[in-house]
């Protein structure tokens, strides 16, 4: 308490720069004013009476911010429901889907990262099938991984991106017959594997994704908060 009320103590603006926003937000030139923040008597906060440490909480969905002490664990993947989402719309040659992650618990938790996903076709592939972190499609963009913070009952996204004219050579032998992929979620508790059906993403009539048209590659999105995966 050496200092009172010294005009030193007096904190009446906060500069702020968001996480992971390109450009930069900065409102150095327009800070945030703290007049009023504790009551209509005071137009500062004494930062001499915090002992000069302020505390942070991430940036979480919704205008309350967690409670005091609060925190925020790593989402158990018992608590998520894994599906298949909707088909995503690229130009031509462009194909996508997105996979949907629900927080079936009663607490929020979190995700962060990519999933980890390996196709499952009818017979053999004739190449290996790998899923990159960038995209492969007009469908989603490629983007940086955050930290997702999921209410109960809120839900996530990843989309799955790739092209459909490639490479002809194999036509649709069945080892290019992508008929399903086995997801892990990054980071979840008692990691398990959920296995997604994508035969109705090519309508009733093909029941499966050409992965050798796709040239034997798929790109991801990391997870990010609601049900539509980064745009383009």
């Amino acid at each position: 308490m050496q200092y009172r009320n010294d005009k030193g103590c007096e904190m009446t603006r906060i500069a702020v720069n968001l996480p992971g926003v390109t450009p930069v937000a900065s409102y150095g030139g327009e800070a945030l004013s703290l007049t009023n923040a504790i009551g209509i008597d005071f137009h500062y906060i004494n930062a001499c009476f915090t002992n000069f440490v302020f505390g942070l909480t991430p940036v979480v969905s919704g205008p309350t911010p967690p409670a005091q002490g609060a925190t925020v664990y790593t989402c158990a993947s018992t608590a998520l429901s894994v599906k298949l989402g909707a088909k995503g719309h690229g130009g031509a040659g462009s194909e996508g889907f997105a996979i949907a992650v629900t927080n079936k618990g009663a607490i929020s938790c979190s995700l962060d990262g990519f999933a980890t996903v390996t196709a499952l076709t009818k017979t053999k592939s004739a190449k290996p099938i790998t899923f990159v972190h960038t995209s492969r499609s007009q469908t989603y963009a490629t983007a940086s991984p955050r930290t997702v913070v999921l209410a109960p009952k809120g839900t996530a996204s990843f989309g799955i991106s790739f092209t459909d004219a490639a490479d002809q050579q194999y036509g649709n032998a069945t080892g290019c017959q992508m008929y399903a992929v086995n997801v892990r979620l990054p980071g979840a508790k008692s990691s398990r594997t959920t296995r997604i059906s994508v035969a109705s993403i090519d309508g009733p009539l093909e029941n499966y994704v050409n992965s050798c048209f796709t040239a034997f590659e798929f790109g991801l999105t990391p997870i990010v908060k609601g049900s539509t995966p980064p745009q383009p």
